[in-house]
């Protein structure tokens, strides 16, 4: 996949990360080439799923932005466990 796709540039970590939760396995940050396609794979799964949640709710909208936002607002959160230092040490 050319780098020219994306603009932000982190977005490498970005399916590594998503590799990494899918998997729970390390095997995604090899520079094999059946590594680099399970991260694309992975990558379009998510996009696949996420453009047929927008699909459907603009199929019944009535005002595309108010429900994008509402959509937005309504994502569930996980709130993140903080590092205790003593762990790390």
């Amino acid at each position: 996949m050319p780098e020219t796709y994306f603009s932000a540039p982190a977005w490498k970590g970005l399916l590594y990360l998503i590799s990494l939760v899918e998997t729970d396995d390390s095997e995604c940050l090899r520079s094999s080439e059946e590594a680099k396609d399970a991260l694309v794979t992975a990558f379009e799964e998510y996009a696949n799923s996420g453009l047929e949640i927008i699909e459907t709710k603009m199929a019944t909208s009535v005002s595309h932005l108010d429900d994008l936002v509402s959509l937005v607002l309504e994502a569930p959160t996980t709130e993140s466990k903080q590092a205790n230092v003593v762990d790390l040490i």
